[in-house]
């Protein structure tokens, strides 16, 4: 199992940051993406602002709501991170797969 995270001064981007812009950008509402997650509404805003904080843009943006809520999409710097971090993420896998198969899987003994 290996999990990849991006840092400058601190983690901003991992697995779960990523999983957590998903459900956003699906759903349009960081409340509901955070209850899916399993996470405090308060620790998702500390995810998202330092991530922004740490990469110097905007991932989302808010609008404020009355008494139904606010909603809250990606922008557009925001749906490139995710795909960019998808991809790294996807490649990254595929060799370390790759390295782990030619060092571990034909039959050597330990």
């Amino acid at each position: 199992v290996v999990k990849l995270q991006l840092a400058k001064e601190s983690v901003f981007l991992g697995p779960g940051s990523c999983h957590l812009l998903q459900l956003i950008g699906h759903s349009g509402l960081v409340r509901m993406a955070c209850q899916q997650m399993g996470i405090s509404y308060s620790k998702g805003w500390k995810i998202l602002n330092t991530m922004e904080e740490e990469l110097g843009v905007q991932v989302v943006e808010r609008k404020k709501g009355g008494k139904q809520g606010g909603q809250t999409c990606l922008t557009p710097s925001g749906r490139r991170l995710l795909e960019l971090y998808t991809a790294f993420e996807r490649e990254c896998l595929d060799q370390i797969h790759e390295v782990f198969c030619r060092h571990f899987e034909r039959g050597q003994p330990i």
